[in-house]
Order: structure tokens, then C-alpha cells, then sequence
């Protein structure tokens, strides 16, 4: 059991410029708040603290040429938000059999949090760790939050980050044509928008990913919508969901604008690549249908998937360690690599 609070852990001094964005946009309550509360055995955390230590310790900067920022000085100077999207980059720690028959493809992550936030630590740098192990450099992406109708915005950053790998892939140490990506809540809703016919790779004229991987996609809008439309004027459900779709879209919430969002309505077996999904019954932030309907839709139209879902273990579990997940990223490479 770890009774770190979160404070303490970024005040620690252990995990150099990483630490600034374990979580981005932390408030006071969740800063004192035990690493046990977010599942620091389930999630994988230990795992990338320990690589985030060893990455702020190799280059003499506390980690900071592992930073990236994606969008050129000019660029941030016309518009300074941009600042706001990084890169992180995460070196294989060796040669391995997949990492040569893969020809050094990579891997990008996209930590999740409603929009509003990133969960960095649990869903993007543990992830990336665990890829480096079995022989993948992984790039964990810190897209733009907090801001009405910005999904368009992290659509954006989502295509400049592979963009900005593929025209870097000489220093980086990797293929620029062959990757796969993923992403968990949030990061799954725009991540999984790689895989569709409207807002896909062919939309952001990039290489086609090889697999995406989904953790508990939030994908559903029409079951949103509902959620939205039903609840009563001023009622906590009315008000936590008014939030989160006027994150998605700009001005009034509709069906009509939210429906390009809805990933299943939006595949195809000629634009999607294989998909693996994970996620929980439990799960009471995104509900299970997000998951099962998109394995359904994509059956339907004999798009490869594979899934690995449990019937407890809740939302924001990133590797699932001990959990009926346990071993989904394993799986998922396995689909993949064959």
C-alpha cells in the first residue's frame, strides 16, 4: 500500500520535468490525496515512476530533452495555448525480436481525463514504460484541455504529434511508417478517431496506424446525449455531463453536432485498422455499451478486434494489474505482432 499523497510524490525531486505533468490541471483536494486512491498497484504506477526516475537521471536535465513541444516557436508566439501540447518521448530500453520485426515501429499514448485534465502518470508514462520493455519507443501526447468545444483543438495535436514523430523519426530511432497508437477515456475518444472514415488517419493525411488500442472509450455520444437531454435542469448529472459535451462541441449541445463524434457510426473495414479494446463492467464513469457496441459495430463489418473486459475493476485501471484485465497490453501486442 502507498500512502504518498500525490504532493509529496511530485515535491519529491525524483522524476525531474515529468513530475509537472503527472497530472495536468491538479486541484488542491486530489494534490493530498493517497497514490493508493488512484490504484497505484492496479495501475501500473510503480512501473513509470521507475523509468521516469531513470529518464530524468540520463540526460544531465532532470528529463527535459525527453520533452518535446510539437508546434514551432512561431507558432506558439501567434497563439501561446499551444504551448499547452508536448511530447513525450519514451526510448525503447533495448533491441528485442519485436522491436526488429516491427522495424522499429512506435507507439503513441493518449492519457485520458474528460477533456478537462490528463491522468499523464497512470494512463500515458506507465503505459510507455511497459512498452519499452518488450523493445517500443512510445510518445505520450499532452493534447490541449479545458476549454469549450476543444476536442477539434486535440484532433489537431493528435495529427501534428505523428507528423512531428514522422518528420523526426531519424533522432528519435524510429520508423516513421509504422506505428501503432491508443488511448484511455478521453484520450480513447480521440485516439479511437484515428480509426474513422471522417476524422481518421486519411482526413489528417498520415500513414495508417498498424493497431489502436482502446481503454474504456468514451464513444457512445447518442447515449451521452441522452444522459444529457433526460437528467433534470440542475441536477448534479445535468450539470457534470453539460460539462463534459461543451468540451467536445462548441455553442448548444445537439444531437446533430455530436454525432461525427460517435466513433462506431464512422468505421469502415477499408479505413479502420484492427482494434483492441479493454474495459469494465463496473466502470462508472464511461459506461460498459461504449465498449461493447463498438466491438458489435465493428464485427458487423469484419474490421479485426480483439477485447479484453472484466466485470469489475472500475475506470482509469491504465495496465490493470490483478485485475480480470490483467495482461490486455500484452494481448494486444500479441494481436498485433501476428
Amino acid at each position: 500500500m502507498n500512502k504518498t499523497t500525490v504532493r509529496e510524490l511530485i515535491d519529491s525531486g525524483k522524476y525531474g520535468i515529468f513530475a509537472d505533468y503527472f497530472w495536468t490541471y491538479i486541484t488542491e483536494d486530489h494534490l493530498e490525496r493517497a497514490l493508493d486512491s488512484y490504484g497505484y498497484e492496479a495501475t501500473g504506477m510503480k512501473l513509470g515512476l521507475d523509468r521516469c526516475s531513470e529518464l530524468a537521471d540520463s540526460d544531465g536535465r532532470n528529463g527535459a530533452s525527453y520533452m518535446q513541444y510539437i508546434y514551432s516557436r512561431q507558432e506558439i508566439y501567434m497563439s501561446h495555448e499551444l504551448s499547452e501540447t508536448k511530447l513525450f518521448f519514451f526510448p525503447r530500453k533495448k533491441e528485442t525480436e519485436l522491436s526488429k520485426e516491427s522495424e522499429k515501429a512506435f507507439a503513441l499514448v493518449i492519457p485520458g481525463g474528460g477533456f478537462a485534465r490528463q491522468w499523464t502518470l497512470i494512463e500515458g508514462f506507465s503505459v510507455a514504460a511497459k512498452l519499452n520493455e518488450i523493445g517500443i519507443s512510445a510518445f505520450v501526447l499532452l493534447y490541449r484541455t479545458a476549454q469549450k468545444g476543444v476536442f477539434q483543438k486535440a484532433l489537431k495535436d493528435m495529427y501534428r504529434a505523428i507528423s512531428f514523430i514522422q518528420e523526426n523519426a531519424v533522432k528519435f530511432d524510429v520508423n516513421k511508417e509504422r506505428y501503432i497508437m491508443g488511448g484511455f477515456s478521453a484520450g480513447a475518444t480521440l485516439a479511437g478517431e484515428m480509426a474513422s472514415d471522417n476524422l481518421g488517419w486519411k482526413a489528417g493525411n498520415l500513414p495508417k496506424p498498424e493497431l489502436i488500442f482502446l481503454g474504456y472509450p468514451a464513444q457512445r455520444m447518442d447515449f451521452f446525449y441522452q444522459i444529457w437531454e433526460k437528467a433534470p435542469e440542475g441536477s448534479p448529472a445535468k450539470l457534470s455531463m453539460s460539462d463534459f459535451l461543451e468540451l467536445l462541441i462548441p455553442g448548444e449541445i445537439t444531437k446533430e453536432a455530436l454525432a461525427p463524434l460517435s466513433l462506431e457510426d464512422h468505421l469502415s473495414k477499408e479505413i479502420c485498422p484492427p482494434l483492441y479494446l479493454t474495459a469494465n463492467e463496473d466502470d462508472p464513469t464511461v459506461p460498459f455499451i461504449n465498449s461493447t457496441s463498438l466491438y458489435e459495430s465493428a464485427t458487423s463489418k469484419n474490421i479485426p478486434v480483439m477485447t479484453k473486459f472484466g466485470h469489475t475493476g472500475g475506470h482509469s485501471y491504465g495496465l490493470g494489474i490483478g485485475l480480470e484485465v490483467d495482461g490486455w497490453l500484452d494481448d494486444a501486442i500479441s494481436f498485433w505482432s501476428k
